[in-house]
């Protein structure tokens, strides 16, 4: 594994726009800050839109929210996301759609919307139980 660290202030403004929207302590692979920045961003407006005056509720049964816990949990389905991803949707994410929190929540939604029926097929249902360096094409 290979591990490059940058000062803060040596990022570009738009990496810099989207670890601030981040949690504190987060681990995420460079390919995938601006999928996870949509999902982020996707929990917080749900949280906020289901929360009664004063207090939050967790949120309803949400495929998103369940499903990307997982996702980014499954070493076999992160490596391939991370490709597609690449592929798919990094080319067309301009500098004008860099900050468009809009567009990174439903290309982030879409994408996780997809590997939903993936995540609960019979192939994956186990890994959940033995841990997320299990491998379902090693196992």
């Amino acid at each position: 594994m290979e591990i490059e660290t940058k000062k803060y202030q040596d990022l570009p403004a738009d990496i810099k726009y989207h670890m601030n929207l981040m949690p504190s302590t987060c681990l995420v692979h460079k390919n995938l800050l601006y999928f996870t920045s949509g999902f982020i961003n996707y929990k917080a407006k749900k949280i906020f839109s289901e929360q009664e005056i004063g207090r939050f509720i967790k949120p309803s049964g949400d495929p998103i929210l369940k499903s990307f816990p997982n996702i980014f949990d499954n070493p076999d389905i992160i490596e391939e996301l991370t490709k597609i991803w690449m592929e798919d949707v990094a080319p067309k994410i301009t500098d004008d759609l860099k900050k468009d929190i809009k567009y990174l929540i439903q290309r982030s939604k879409d994408y996780i919307a997809r590997l939903y029926p993936i995540m609960y097929s019979e192939e994956f249902i186990d890994i959940a139980y033995k841990g997320s360096t299990v491998s379902a094409c090693a196992d």
